[in-house]
């Protein structure tokens, strides 16, 4: 026998979607058939700000940063700044905007070439004991990859490289029309004996002891091929990450490609080598690119400054290539990058990189022995961009590095 009655169950049931049919119609009066889009109505609150309203553009400014106007937010805080340059917050605002901006074009990286699984400095990214001859290749909108890792290792390096063309994009303020017309190669090999084979297919020499990894200029009188290169393999012991060696030689071919078009002289090697350890200690955490202090180098440099066997700013800005030894030099080019872009230097530091591309001083192009010819010239320039004398700026530079952890 039923407790309750097939009837008045159906009964329930209608009565039930009859509610239902109410509430939706409810919630569809309240929402206007004209609903504003977060566009529409900054225009209409934008439109009736007076041009001198300094705090009515700043609460518009935070008004598109809560709604995710970033580019409108910009012009708002911009538009504040003009009115009073010292207003702090809407300056923070912009920093912050423009680091949304680059989180978001990481992401975009990401989801396009990942996802990121960070194998590359892991034991395992090897199981499959490719030989080269078959090694799997990708091709990314400025990368050719090969590699005889796993297919994770293959994704993970198209994803950093990807992510790397876009930070050099940002440092350097380029867009890098050459690099467009011609993908770079990135070989990585799963071992040093894959390494020195492809090493000596590639340039037509050997690497020395200790080398992991190399960016092959297509210009290379040993380059058969005549296309650029990076060249580098997996060593997830070595002291080195995989990961800093692909953003380092990097930084290489693009300082080469930025030297080709602007048609400036070829740069001072403690520039080239500082800028590629510094840009090459970069990580990818989370999504997100984070410069990093390399510990290897610091823990030189504090060294060689204590020891006060550090080569004088003078003569070390105008170092040939052929005595840039890797205990000394290495370690003092990041040093000297690293405290210019860390301190007060910050833009003069990027204004002498311009000045020096401008400057027309002849280098000395013997192979393996580029400095600038001029070195009064050069010193000159160097301190007029930088705006103190270079021994002052000496002690400067070894009181902040001695102060970092």
């Amino acid at each position: 026998m039923k407790l309750i009655p097939d009837i008045y169950l159906s009964m329930s049931k209608n009565i039930i979607i009859i509610f239902l049919l109410i509430g939706i119609l409810t919630v569809l009066c309240v929402i206007p058939a004209n609903a504003k889009t977060d566009e529409e109505i900054y225009q209409e609150k934008s439109a009736v700000l007076k041009d001198d309203d300094i705090k009515g553009h700043y609460d518009l400014g935070e008004w598109c940063l809560k709604n995710k106007l970033l580019e409108q937010a910009k012009t708002q805080f911009n538009k504040v700044i003009e009115l009073n340059p010292k207003y702090k917050t809407a300056k923070q605002n912009i920093e912050k905007i423009i680091q949304l901006e680059k989180d978001a074009k990481i992401a975009e990286i990401i989801k396009k070439y990942g996802p990121y699984k960070d194998v590359l400095d892991k034991p395992g990214a090897d199981t499959e004991k490719l030989p080269w001859e078959n090694a799997r290749e990708k091709e990314t909108e400025n990368f050719i990859v090969k590699t005889n890792l796993s297919m994770d290792a293959l994704n993970d390096i198209c994803c950093l490289l990807e992510c790397a063309r876009f930070i050099y994009q940002d440092f350097f303020g380029t867009d890098f029309e050459r690099f467009k017309r011609n993908k770079l190669n990135v070989f990585v090999m799963k071992n040093r004996d894959d390494y020195e084979k492809v090493f000596h297919d590639v340039r037509g020499d050997n690497p020395s002891k200790g080398h992991v990894g190399i960016y092959v200029p297509g210009s290379y009188p040993g380059n058969k091929s005549r296309q650029a290169h990076i060249l580098s393999y997996y060593d997830p012991l070595g002291q080195e990450p995989l990961i800093s060696t692909l953003f380092h030689e990097g930084t290489h071919h693009v300082i080469e490609l930025i030297e080709f078009e602007r048609n400036c002289p070829r740069s001072p090697i403690w520039l080239n080598e500082g800028l590629a350890i510094y840009l090459g200690s970069s990580k990818l955490e989370n999504g997100k690119i984070v410069p990093n202090i390399s510990q290897v180098r610091l823990h030189q440099i504090k060294k060689v400054i204590t020891k006060q066997s550090y080569i004088k700013l003078e003569e070390f800005i105008n170092r040939a290539s052929a005595k840039y030894d890797s205990n000394i030099c290495y370690p003092e080019g990041w040093s000297l990058v690293y405290f210019l872009l860390n301190s007060k230097y910050k833009d003069v530091f990027k204004a002498y990189m311009e000045s020096w591309g401008k400057s027309k001083i002849p280098m000395d192009k013997r192979p393996g022995n580029y400095y600038p010819k001029d070195k009064i010239a050069h010193l000159k320039l160097f301190e007029e961009c930088i705006g103190v004398p270079i021994d002052q700026l000496e002690k400067e530079w070894k009181e902040y590095i001695l102060g970092l952890k």
